[in-house]
């Protein structure tokens, strides 16, 4: 309760549209997070900070590392 995420398994990194569709979908304001197992675009990280969205790369198995 109380966040909003979303996570990609892409083989290009995430750009700022994917973060800005996050966005558009928290209509109940919580906090976001997003996981990406292939990086973000160094606009896509600018804009996460903006919006105090937490960037996450995911490591298979099961291993998170902080990117913001």
């Amino acid at each position: 309760a109380g966040v909003v995420g979303q996570v990609k398994y892409l083989s290009s990194r995430v750009g700022r549209p994917d973060l800005q569709r996050l966005v558009g979908a928290n209509t109940r304001r919580v906090r976001m997070v997003f996981f990406s197992r292939s990086g973000y675009s160094a606009d896509a990280v600018r804009f996460a900070d903006e919006v105090r969205m937490a960037l996450f790369i995911v490591e298979l198995p099961g291993h998170f590392e902080a990117v913001n």
